[in-house]
């Protein structure tokens, strides 16, 4: 019989019957999250499914004790799944935006090298979840949002007509520059913004991953202030190319 711990997310996800394989999440997360397959990590799951129905849900609690074989596993929702509870499995009932709850949720948890929100799908509760559990995500760790095609959808908040700048993926679409950060000078970028701890932004169908920055990002000062408002003619006067091609301003630059 083949052990679980060897098997892929793919498999996995067919064994335990969660929809993370027919959304198309489960190629991110096999991408991203390989590195973290042996260690001992901190998953939490806002989420857990089965609705209001007796011992209903847990498929992707499942999948990821499994995936993880010494990770802690755990599960946020609006209903109580304590039927799921064991070794490394544990479950809290509370809403995903009661911000009282989730203190006391993290200070049982710990940090967290994931965070997944498979929560409501509202885009309120999808950004004010963030807002929260965001600082409590370890350097390098990863926060995900799931289901993010509400941001389209009225009746959770969303836009079809694309116009509202109040959705979950408006939100990071407009923060994306934060990736950067270090590049942009001070006084076009709130260094104290949450958003200046993501180091990446990774858009996909249904689907937003943040990665957690390793260090705070502070303007890498060589260079960018040098050279940020120069014109096209001046920036290449300080420039130019040696007679391989390359640029040696930043090896050599003007006194």
């Amino acid at each position: 019989m083949t052990d679980v711990h060897s098997m892929t997310l793919e498999q996995l996800s067919g064994i335990h019957g969660s929809d993370k394989l027919a959304q198309g999440y489960v190629w991110y997360y096999d991408l991203l999250f390989r590195a973290l397959k042996d260690q001992p990590v901190a998953v939490l799951e806002i989420g857990i499914g089965g609705h209001n129905v007796p011992n209903k849900g847990g498929e992707s609690l499942r999948l990821w004790r499994d995936y993880f074989p010494n990770g802690q596993i755990y599960g946020l929702d609006i209903q109580d799944k304590g039927f799921l509870d064991e070794e490394r499995v544990t479950t809290f009932c509370c809403s995903q935006v009661d911000t009282q709850a989730l203190d006391e949720v993290v200070a049982i948890t710990g940090p967290l090298d994931i965070v997944i929100d498979d929560g409501s799908h509202f885009n309120e509760h999808q950004l004010g979840s963030y807002r929260h559990l965001f600082h409590h995500v370890k350097p390098g760790g990863y926060y995900v949002i799931e289901d993010v095609d509400s941001a389209y959808h009225l009746a959770f908040g969303g836009d079809p007509s694309l116009q509202s700048r109040t959705t979950v993926v408006e939100h990071f679409r407009e923060r994306v520059h934060y990736v950067n950060s270090r590049c942009i000078l001070d006084e076009y970028i709130d260094r104290s913004a949450l958003e200046n701890e993501i180091e990446a932004i990774i858009f996909g169908h249904a689907l937003i991953i943040l990665r957690k920055a390793l260090a705070p990002k502070p303007l890498v000062v060589t260079n960018v202030v040098r050279t940020a408002m120069m014109e096209w003619d001046e920036y290449q006067a300080l420039s130019h190319k040696t007679e391989a091609g390359y640029f040696d301003y930043l090896n050599n630059p003007p006194s």
